[in-house]
């Protein structure tokens, strides 16, 4: 980052010109001089902002990109999930008609064993 200049002779020929000795104006010159050097050292130049903002709008590009490939993704997942909806549901209709199918068994089944036990029972009460 560039300093900012400050024209130290001008200053402590100002402070001699109103009256103040030539030794106390180069020492107060150089003492402002080291003020104003550590004061300005971290001061951001137009060009270290045309910097900076050039590297913000590159960052919100590529988030701006990231952003839209995680909303597909979002997309996408959401579309699996429906696909999953969908099989989920196709499940359901098929357990449910398998239990028909078992309740059908069942009672043939039941009629089977009655039909079996019947006969053996009339053979133990004649």
């Amino acid at each position: 980052m560039t300093q900012v200049a400050f024209d130290t002779l001008k200053f402590a020929h100002r402070l001699k010109d109103s009256g103040m000795p030539s030794k106390q104006a180069e020492a107060n010159s150089d003492a402002l001089n080291e003020a104003w050097m550590l004061a300005t050292r971290d001061l951001a130049t137009k060009a270290d902002v045309r910097e900076l903002r050039g590297d913000m709008q590159a960052l919100d590009s590529k988030l701006d990109r990231k952003i839209s490939e995680v909303r597909g993704e979002i997309s996408e997942v959401r579309g699996e999930i429906s696909e999953v909806r969908g099989e989920i549901s196709e499940v359901r209709g098929e357990i449910h008609a398998v239990s028909g199918e078992v309740r059908s068994v069942r009672w043939v089944l039941v009629l089977i064993v009655a039909l079996l036990v019947i006969p053996m029972l009339k053979s133990f009460f004649p």
